[in-house]
């Protein structure tokens, strides 16, 4: 459930104005595309996107770069004017989430080389180095951490024929309700191009990522429905068998005065109190191994489950309708015990 509102809380987060635009097949695109896209109606500003993909230290180690061209273009990443201008004087700069720099064990100074030779540079290198200008704080749009770079600094390093290309571009748009339109027209514009657009709203994209691969809100709550009922099962079975062997303690009780809903009420205490321990003991536990999730399924590209007070609160809801639909069979049979019969020992 923390998994499912990971999720949502990312997708709360996003700008709607941000549309994605990318290339149907593998071409490129050009800067000129992007100058077109920021000449169309209810689109405020572009940037170019590009990426740096390979490994640090270790072929094993994958590591990724985003590489941003201007602060109009990214209304969604976490750097402050003073942090835009510091790429103007220190081109290869880079700025690292806390939960990224933790992870390679880099501080603000350090240099950070990723070697790949997926992306071609200028002076037929495969390694781009990059200077950590600062370690900034984790946001919940960008879960899994972030490293960014300057886009200028990722197109000037690449051959000449390739500088005019960019790997996406992300536009901007006016009314964040036609998000989607302007989509559909930039795709249209491109269709019948040699460079065909495929364009999505950001918040449709990261919306998608939680169903991408699976559903995750189907999957969790199916998973959480089944272990509730297997609790259930075991409650209302152990409720059942103590209340079933307390017949006479109960019988004197409803003879020194006790109504049934009194009676009744201490049997709902009774599982109650353990499902309130167990629910704490289960959120607790989730807290703890919430960071290792994500990286016991890399594949899903899962975020950190997040324990936000509604899923507390459901958590707290689920202890109180357990205890309930446990204590139902018992209660009927206090409700029609025959006092006389149990103290008497003929039943």
């Amino acid at each position: 459930m923390g998994t499912d509102a990971a999720f949502q809380q990312m997708v709360d987060v996003i700008n709607r104005s941000v549309v994605v635009v990318g290339a149907r097949f593998a071409d490129n695109m050009t800067d000129a595309m992007g100058q077109q896209i920021a000449g169309m109606p209810n689109v405020a500003a572009v940037s170019a996107g590009g990426g740096v993909c390979g490994y640090y230290r270790n072929p094993k180690n994958r590591a990724c770069v985003m590489a941003l061209d201007n602060a109009a273009g990214w209304p969604n990443a976490p750097l402050t004017a003073a942090q835009w201008a510091q790429w103007r004087t220190k081109p290869d700069g880079l700025f690292l989430s806390r939960k990224m720099a933790a992870k390679r064990g880099l501080k603000k100074g350090d240099i950070f080389s990723i070697v790949t030779s997926a992306v071609l540079r200028a002076d037929g290198g495969q390694a781009w180095r990059f200077q950590v200008l600062d370690v900034l704080d984790d946001t919940p749009y960008w879960s899994g951490g972030f490293s960014f770079g300057s886009y200028q600094y990722y197109k000037m390093s690449r051959p000449a024929a390739d500088q005019p290309k960019a790997d996406w571009f992300q536009a901007v748009v006016k009314d964040p309700a036609g998000a989607e339109n302007t989509a559909i027209a930039i795709d249209a514009r491109y269709a019948n191009s040699a460079i065909p657009t495929d364009s999505i709203s950001e918040r449709t994209m990261r919306s998608d990522d939680g169903t991408a691969i699976v559903n995750v809100a189907m999957v969790t709550r199916r998973v959480a429905a089944v272990g509730l009922f297997m609790i259930l099962l075991l409650t209302a079975h152990g409720m059942a068998q103590s209340v079933r062997e307390r017949l006479s303690e109960f019988a004197v009780l409803k003879t020194i005065g006790y109504s049934d809903t009194d009676v009744i009420g201490l049997v709902f205490a009774e599982a109650l109190a353990p499902s309130i321990l167990g629910a704490g003991l289960g959120l607790g536990l989730a807290a703890l191994i919430a960071g290792r999730i994500p990286k016991l399924l890399p594949s899903l590209s899962l975020p950190e489950p997040y324990l936000s007070p509604a899923v507390i609160a459901e958590a707290l809801l689920a202890v109180v309708v357990l205890a309930f639909l446990s204590v139902i069979l018992p209660a009927l049979r206090l409700r029609r015990l025959d006092v006389a019969a149990i103290l008497a020992g003929r039943t």
